[in-house]
């Protein structure tokens, strides 16, 4: 498990090249995406300042934020992958992509509209459930008045 999480340079080869903070983020979730990237491109990186940033979320611009940090020597062929994450962050897609026909428009709303259907009558059935407990009590009540002298 120790080989999977990467969270030091301790198992780098080269140990007297420098690190360097690439990139910053406000946010974790966001961090790992870009750190995921990284890796599968197989460039050694790591985040800190996760768990301050998790717990304090609100504070993340207060505690630096999440901190991506990559070896020097991997900064050119990093910022060409940042640079190609940023610009599809950024970019509008014009194409839509859902190509559903008619037919399989009204199938998937049919399937919604049924779920919502029986969750309506078991709200119905529940509310009925309900009044008809109210009403018994209130008759208990009223029996109990007229019984009293």
């Amino acid at each position: 498990m120790k080989d999977d999480i990467l969270d030091s340079f301790e198992n780098w080869d080269d140990k007297s090249s420098k690190l360097v903070r690439i990139k910053q983020f406000d946010f974790e979730t966001e961090a790992q995406f870009y750190r995921t990237r990284l890796q599968s491109e197989g460039i050694p990186c790591f985040l800190t300042n996760t768990n301050t940033t998790t717990l304090l979320s609100g504070y993340s611009i207060a505690t630096g934020g999440v901190s991506l940090y990559v070896k020097a020597s991997d900064v050119d062929a990093v910022l060409l992958i940042l640079d190609e994450l940023d610009y599809n962050k950024s970019r509008k897609l014009d194409e839509d992509f859902r190509e559903a026909d008619l037919e399989e428009i009204l199938y998937q709303k049919s399937l919604h509209e049924s779920k919502h259907q029986f969750k309506n009558w078991l709200n119905v059935l529940a509310a009925v459930f309900v009044v008809f407990l109210l009403i018994l009590w209130l008759m208990s009540i009223y029996r109990n008045f007229l019984d009293v002298p």
